[in-house]
């Protein structure tokens, strides 16, 4: 079987797919054994680009847990009455403090020296369409794997309303992957089934969503008089909401499974409406969204073994960093 690990954008709720990996690699994994090396393909957008692109480098997953405890806080650090103003006029956070993180994690490494393939979406605010950035996996593939990992995580994190856009070196005008793949799960099996040419029967796909909200039951509520990028912001929700639905029904239809299918598994957790922000993360919250991961990998442990009971084929890149 080719497996696919696909995982969804939503800034610090990212704890809550890279707890589930790390309470697997506890479980499944032996001691020097990574995540990367049982996947043939990883995708990730925004934050779950971020685990994706760590994940590929051969990081432990609770590595990449630490990682978010440790930067969560600094990263959204706008609490501040300062902060509250802007959120009326501006973007909410500078992302210098998420630039610095990453390059104190990964430094100059470059895409190309991931160890499995990768496939990253960005939406490129100059064009006005959506780039992909991919290891080199196919011979047509010949720039992307000189790109830093920094610059491409910093590219699909760029969330509208909550930071800036971020140009890369290579001068694309990145803006947050989730604008049209925020479950990008679609994107994996695509590559696989398009571009790899594999059999869509030999294709099995872990998707992991970043928690989802339950609707309030009263859509026709008065919103509240605050600033634009409030409204701004359950735009996108709404946008991101439609787009990971579009996401599941196409993946579906692509591998030609059913709900009950094991070819095809979607973990995600349900919470309140407003409790879980993607930049709400302070203590309280990445514990809770800690605790859903240990439930959900209770839950669905039967099915996730399927996925570790043997190791990926060595990938092999076309072009390599060092050429």
């Amino acid at each position: 079987m080719k497996k696919i690990l696909s995982i969804d954008g939503g800034g610090i709720k990212g704890v809550f797919p890279i707890a589930l990996l790390a309470q697997i690699e506890k479980k499944l994994l032996k001691e020097n054994d990574s995540i990367c090396e049982y996947f043939d393909i990883i995708t990730g957008t925004s934050t779950g680009a971020i685990i994706a692109l760590a994940l590929g480098t051969g990081m432990r997953a609770g590595d990449i847990l630490e990682f978010y405890e440790k930067n969560g806080s600094e990263i959204f650090h706008g609490n501040s009455w300062i902060n509250n103003i802007k959120e009326w006029i501006t973007r909410k956070y500078n992302n210098k403090y998420l630039k610095e993180a990453l390059e104190k994690e990964f430094g100059d490494k470059k895409l190309g020296e991931c160890k499995t393939r990768l496939v990253i979406p960005v939406f490129d605010k100059n064009t006005m369409k959506p780039y992909v950035y991919k290891t080199a996996h196919h011979k047509r593939f010949e720039r992307d794997y000189k790109v830093k990992i920094v610059d491409i995580a910093m590219g699909s994190s760029a969330a509208p309303v909550t930071f800036s856009e971020y140009r890369t070196e290579d001068n694309i005008l990145c803006i947050d992957g989730g604008i049209g793949a925020n479950n990008p799960t679609f994107l994996g099996v695509a590559e696989g089934i398009g571009v790899l040419e594999w059999p869509i029967e030999e294709i099995k796909v872990l998707s992991l969503g970043c928690t989802e909200e339950g609707t309030s039951g009263n859509n026709n509520e008065k919103m509240p008089l605050k600033g634009k990028l409030y409204y701004a912001g359950k735009v996108l929700d709404l946008f991101m909401r439609a787009q990971t639905g579009y996401s599941e029904g196409l993946t579906r239809i692509l591998l030609r499974v059913n709900e009950h299918e094991e070819r095809y598994v979607r973990i995600n957790q349900q919470v309140q409406k407003n409790e879980y922000k993607l930049d709400k993360a302070d203590e309280k919250t990445i514990n809770n969204l800690k605790g859903f991961a240990a439930s959900k990998e209770r839950e669905y442990l039967s099915k996730i073994k399927l996925f570790f009971e043997e190791k990926a084929e060595k990938f092999e890149p076309i072009y390599r960093v060092e050429e």
